[in-house]
């Protein structure tokens, strides 16, 4: 039988703001859905911007080997992916399954709250409807219906709201035959912070929970202050979000469809809170990279496991179809963890995660000026990232013992005596890039020879 799936995404979220990875604010209802299936220690968002790494998932492609509409690589933001692309979403429903929408949509063009019209761009989201482009205000949000009606929700938060419809959604659902896939994308914990009146007592409850132990070591001290406030704040609607995970699990047992519906849990990338000097994301630093990634299907997920397996964002819509036992389309590029989740394989597919950012954008690091392509391999033991040497003024490699310095503090790049690592790392590197048959490979192989003085 195949299985209903939940699939909840939100904006944002860095990993360790959960209390399952260590987070400073309790999350229970999240901590349950882990106990209950299987949490992933080494997520990753493959491409640290909303709307690239929102197409990685649909897609199950990375950014490099995607175009939008106009023919351009997919590197930006509000960009209308080509409508052609292999989607999840088009996937399922040729296997059987009625999929619907809910929430903040960002694979199109650059009008914030604006309508979706049905039909290609919304890559076989043909069943309920309540998106918007690029999102609306979090409070007295609204949404559009499928003929483009906007409908407004005065005074409620945009995730209670939509939690709302959703409910509502399944709750009509439960004496269907066929399954159904729902995807629920809400903008919070993204800035702005704003809660509506029946949720404020969310900001004190953070900060009792949070003290300045909580804001990490990386943070700059004259930005220490500001961090911790913005922390309170972030991590008020973090408990805001647990509570509607909660009123969504709950949903789905008084309806019976508790044990046949397949509960992911993500987000699409994380925030830097003022680590390393940062303002958001970005970037290939753990804050910003890093997701939570939960998976729960009773019965045939394993539960209370907490895996230390890479998982790349690219890997969510073949490793949902696997399940639902739905065709791969040969040309997404991520890999099925369906053999691991039900316990038939010992590990996952991949030894490390890759990830991308391929322009300069907001953040800049220690006044080196802004960043260009560059690539990232991640290992148990080590973070590798290799800029392109000749953009907006070489910003450096970087190279981080991932045991030794968590923090990611020590740019080991520079060190003459670990070339041979960054050799092998490289050589990993280039695996990935050969495989996906990124571009970055022509500038990779020339810098590689330039810094470390020898043939890959």
């Amino acid at each position: 039988m195949q299985p209903n799936i939940l699939l909840i995404l939100c904006d944002q979220l860095r990993r360790d703001s959960l209390s399952l990875y260590g987070g400073p604010v309790g999350t229970p209802n999240l901590d349950r859905l882990a106990a209950e299936g299987t949490a992933f220690r080494q997520a990753y968002c493959v491409n640290p911007m909303c709307t690239p790494a929102r197409a990685a998932l649909l897609t199950g492609r990375f950014n490099h080997a995607l175009r939008d509409v106009a023919g351009r690589p997919y590197f930006f933001n509000d960009r209308l992916l080509d409508p052609g692309e292999v989607s999840i979403a088009k996937s399922l429903t040729g296997a059987g399954y009625d999929c619907h929408y809910i929430g903040k949509w960002h694979t199109d063009d650059g009008r914030p709250g604006s309508h979706v019209p049905r039909g290609e761009r919304r890559f076989g989201f043909d069943g309920f409807w309540a998106g918007v482009n690029c999102g609306t205000p979090r409070v007295g949000a609204m949404h559009y219906t499928d003929d483009g009606e906007p409908v407004r929700y005065e005074g409620q938060w945009e995730p209670d709201m939509q939690t709302e419809l959703a409910i509502d959604l399944i709750g009509k659902r439960a004496a269907s035959s066929r399954p159904f896939f729902l995807f629920l994308s809400w903008v919070p914990p993204h800035r702005p912070y704003d809660l509506s009146a029946a949720r404020q007592n969310l900001f004190e409850q953070a900060r009792r929970q949070i003290t300045p132990e909580d804001v990490r070591y990386n943070v700059p001290a004259r930005l220490r202050d500001t961090a911790l406030e913005e922390s309170v704040q972030y991590h008020a609607n973090v408990l805001g979000l647990d509570a509607n995970v909660g009123r969504l699990m709950e949903t789905l047992e008084r309806t019976g469809l508790a044990d046949n519906t397949l509960v992911v849990f993500t987000a699409d990338h994380g925030d830097c809170l003022f680590s390393h000097g940062i303002e958001g994301k970005n970037q290939f630093y753990e804050e910003s990279a890093a997701i939570p990634f939960l998976v729960r299907w009773p019965g045939r997920v394993a539960a209370g496991r907490m895996a230390d397996d890479f998982f790349n964002m690219t890997d969510v819509a073949p490793t949902l179809l696997d399940l639902c036992h739905a065709a791969i389309p040969d040309r997404m590029q991520g890999t099925s963890f369906a053999p691991f989740l039900r316990g038939e394989a010992p590990a996952g597919p991949h030894d490390s995660a890759y990830l991308e950012i391929n322009h300069p954008w907001w953040d800049y690091i220690f006044g080196q000026g802004p960043q260009g392509h560059r690539r990232c391999i991640v290992t148990d033991d080590w973070k590798f990232v290799m800029c392109d040497a000749g953009a907006h003024g070489g910003v450096p490699w970087q190279l981080y013992e991932r045991r030794k310095d968590p923090y990611e503090l020590n740019n080991l790049a520079g060190d003459p005596g670990c070339i041979p690592t960054i050799c092998r790392l490289a050589q990993r590197m280039f695996g990935w890039m050969r495989a996906t048959e990124d571009p970055f490979i022509d500038i990779a192989l020339k810098d590689y020879r330039t810094v470390t003085g020898r043939m890959p």
